[in-house]
C-alpha cells in the first residue's frame, strides 16, 4: 500500500500533507523500535499504568488486571475480582494540525475485568486500542485463562506454579478523509484502479499467547510469555504478520524495608523479530513500594529506550477497594515536541468469598477478654475447707510481680481494633506480611 500511495504523491494525487498523515500514524511505532527498523503492527505499547510505570518490567509480576497483556498466567494469583479502565496519550504534543477534524493524535486505550473462579481457575476479558484519530487504528481483543498447578501436581510450602492462555483477535483498520478520497475518483466518481485506497480498508486475524509464572521460594518469582505465537497474518492486501514475542523475568519479593512496603524490584528481557529485520531485544528494568499501609505506590523503571516513573492511591472500603494508578513515559529517541506518555488507570477490586474466609478464620483467633472460669456442676458438693495455719508476710516485690494483668481498657480496646481493621485491610489488598505482623500484634 504504502508503495502505491508513494507512486500517487509522484502523480500529484495525493498532496505532501495527506503523506505527513500517514507518516504520523508510523511514528508511536518507529520510536519504540530500533532505527533500522521496519514498521509491524501491534508493537507493544506498554498496555497499563502500573507495568508501564516500572519500564515494561511486568512478566514476573503479573498480578493484577494487566496480567492478560503481559502474562496470561498471572490471573491465577488473584483473590480479588477486578475491573480496570486506561487512557493514555503517547507523546503529548506530538499533534498534526491537517485532516477533517483538523487535528491528529495518538491515544491508547484499555479495558480489563478478571475473575478467580474457585475450583476452575481464573478467566479474563481485555480489550486494548491504538488510535490515531480519523486515520488509523489497531485493537485486541483478549479471552484469558489460568490455573495454578502446584496444588493439583504437587504440594509445597513454597513453590507455587502458574499457567495460563490467551486467545486473541487481531483487527486493524485505516479511515481517509474525503478530500483525499476525491483525489483519487475518476470522471464517474470511483476510485481508480491504480489508487492506493482501492483495498479493505481493515483485516483482522486470531492468535494466541501463552505464559508460566513460577514462585521459586518467597523471594524469587519467574515469569515467561510467548506472545502471538501463529504469527498472524493482518496485511490489508500483501502478507504483513505480527512477529511473535518473547518476554522473560525475574521480581525479588524484598517484603519490608523501614517505611516501605513491599519492596519489588524486578528484571526483563523482551526479543522480538520482524521479518528479516534484526532481533529487537530490549532490556527492563523496575521497582514499585507501596507507603502509608498500602495507601501510597510509587514506582521506576526504564529500558534502553525510555524512562518510566508511576505512582497509585488506594482507598479499602469493607467489600470493595478503589485505586488510581499513574504513569510517566520519557522518550530517549524522540525527544522533541512532546511531553512524554501519560496513562491513567482507574481500578475497583471486588473481595471474593475466599477472601472473606480467611478473614473470619484470623478474626477467630484473636481473643480481646480473659476467658471465665467453668462453672461448678450443681450435683458436686463443695469439699469441707480445713483451716491452715497462718502464712508468712510475703514481700512486695513478689506480690507485685504475681499481680493479674489488668482487663483492656476502652482506650485499650479502641486501639487494638483500629490495628485490626488496618491489618485486615491489608489482607484484603493481598500485603499479607505487614497483615499478619498486624494480626499478630492482637495475638
Amino acid at each position: 500500500m504504502m508503495k502505491r500511495l508513494i507512486e500517487s504523491v509522484t502523480r500529484g494525487k495525493v498532496s505532501a500533507k495527506h503523506v505527513l498523515i500517514f507518516l504520523l500514524m508510523f511514528t508511536f511505532h518507529l520510536s519504540l523500535s530500533t532505527f533500522n527498523s521496519l514498521y509491524a503492527a501491534f508493537r507493544d505499547a506498554g498496555w497499563g499504568a502500573r507495568p508501564s510505570g516500572m519500564g515494561g518490567a511486568f512478566v514476573a509480576i503479573a498480578d493484577d488486571h494487566n496480567a492478560p497483556m503481559w502474562n496470561p498466567a498471572g490471573i491465577a494469583q488473584l483473590e480479588t475480582r477486578e475491573l480496570a479502565f486506561t487512557y493514555g496519550r503517547p507523546y503529548m504534543g506530538l499533534e498534526l494540525k491537517t485532516g477533517e477534524r483538523d487535528t491528529t493524535s495518538l491515544s491508547l486505550g484499555h479495558i480489563s475485568a478478571v475473575t478467580p473462579i474457585p475450583s476452575f481457575g481464573a478467566l479474563g476479558v481485555s480489550y486494548a486500542n491504538f488510535l490515531v484519530s480519523s486515520l488509523y487504528q489497531e485493537d485486541t481483543f483478549v479471552l484469558n485463562y489460568a490455573n495454578s498447578l502446584h496444588d493439583k501436581f504437587f504440594k509445597s510450602d513454597h513453590t507455587e506454579l502458574y499457567v495460563g492462555f490467551n486467545a486473541k483477535v487481531l483487527r486493524r483498520a485505516y479511515s481517509v478523509d474525503t478530500e483525499t478520497l476525491d483525489r483519487e475518483r475518476d470522471a464517474s466518481g470511483k476510485l481508480v484502479g491504480t489508487s492506493p485506497f482501492n483495498e479493505p480498508d481493515s483485516k483482522s486475524a486470531v492468535t494466541f499467547d501463552f505464559g508460566v509464572l513460577a514462585k521459586i521460594n518467597d523471594t524469587v518469582v519467574l515469569g515467561l510469555a510467548v506472545k502471538n505465537l501463529d504469527n498472524p497474518d493482518v496485511g490489508f492486501k500483501s502478507e504483513d504478520r505480527v512477529p511473535r514475542e518473547y518476554r522473560g523475568g525475574v521480581t525479588f519479593l524484598a517484603k519490608d524495608l523501614g517505611p516501605f512496603e513491599d519492596l519489588t524490584p524486578t528484571f526483563e528481557i523482551s526479543s522480538r523479530k520482524a521479518g528479516e529485520q534484526k532481533t529487537d531485544l530490549r532490556p527492563h528494568i523496575g521497582a514499585e513500594t507501596w507507603l502509608g499501609l498500602h495507601t501510597y505506590g510509587l514506582r521506576i523503571g526504564g529500558n534502553n529506550r525510555e524512562m518510566t516513573f508511576g505512582m497509585s492511591y488506594a482507598k479499602t472500603f469493607p467489600r470493595f477497594a478503589f485505586q488510581i494508578d499513574y504513569s510517566f513515559v520519557g522518550s530517549l529517541t524522540l525527544q522533541s515536541d512532546n511531553y512524554g506518555t501519560h496513562r491513567v488507570a482507574v481500578v475497583w477490586k471486588k473481595f471474593t468469598p475466599g477472601v472473606s474466609k480467611k478473614l473470619i478464620e484470623w478474626k477467630e483467633k484473636v481473643t480481646l477478654m480473659p476467658e471465665e472460669p467453668e462453672p461448678v456442676p450443681a450435683e458436686e458438693t463443695v469439699p469441707e475447707i480445713v483451716p491452715e495455719p497462718p502464712l508468712e508476710p510475703v514481700p512486695e516485690e513478689v506480690v507485685a510481680s504475681t499481680a493479674p494483668e489488668p482487663v483492656p481498657t476502652a482506650t485499650d480496646q479502641a486501639a487494638i481494633d483500629d490495628i485490626f481493621k488496618r491489618a485486615e485491610r491489608l489482607y484484603k489488598l493481598r500485603n499479607y506480611d505487614t497483615a499478619k505482623k498486624g494480626f499478630e500484634r492482637i495475638l
